[in-house]
């Protein structure tokens, strides 16, 4: 009995010093910069998902916080979905990290999802885009879908949108359409509501 207590009192002891090191790390994130936040959230994705690779020019990434959490999303400029997606697998291109819970979206999601990892030649297409079409900013999110002749590309954001075509052989531009939207006002007394807020430095 007292070799039984012993061992209890032992698994308390690190699992209180645990918790400690944990909340500690957490007052820490509190007071720390967004370009800090980033490397951390890096760190721990490399520690949970060793086998990801990313590249940062692929993806806006961005801070954001309110009472509870702090995550780093990192999004992904251009989302390319090729032919061989068509079906009921849900696909997902874009990273979230809450350095307060060390969850990571989408691995420790409950969904049956697949992160997107770009092949060789989905590399080749979404270059032959680029250079075809020209700059994808990061204001927008931007899709590629590959047709049997021609990629389909949306851009799109809070203000306006754009949907265009092009050939996949020659590169030559279809038809295009572009519009905005009526801008909606913002919720009185965001900061009541406990949202996630952009930190911006």
């Amino acid at each position: 009995m007292k070799m039984n207590y012993y061992l209890l009192s032992v698994i308390l002891f690190f699992n209180g010093m645990i918790l400690v090191a944990q909340h500690l790390k957490m007052e820490e994130s509190e007071h720390t910069n967004k370009r800090e936040l980033i490397e951390m959230g890096f760190v721990l994705l490399q520690e949970k998902q060793p086998q990801v690779t990313i590249k940062p020019e692929d993806f806006e990434i961005t801070v954001w916080k309110n009472s509870k959490e702090i995550v780093v999303k990192f999004r992904r400029i251009i989302r390319y979905i090729p032919l061989r997606f068509f079906s009921k697998k849900r696909i997902d291109f874009d990273i979230t990290v809450n350095l307060k819970t060390h969850e990571i979206l989408p691995f420790d999601g409950v969904f049956n999802s697949t992160f997107y990892t770009p092949t060789k030649a989905d590399q080749e297409a979404i270059a032959f885009v680029q250079e075809k079409f020209g700059y994808f900013s990061g204001d927008f999110e931007n899709t590629i879908r590959e047709g049997k002749e021609d990629y389909f590309i949306d851009c799109e954001n809070e203000y306006s949108y754009g949907k265009y075509t092009l050939n996949k052989i020659t590169g030559k531009p279809g038809p295009a359409l572009q519009g905005s939207y009526i801008p909606v006002s913002l919720v009185e007394h965001v900061a009541d509501l406990d949202i996630l807020i952009e930190i911006k430095e």
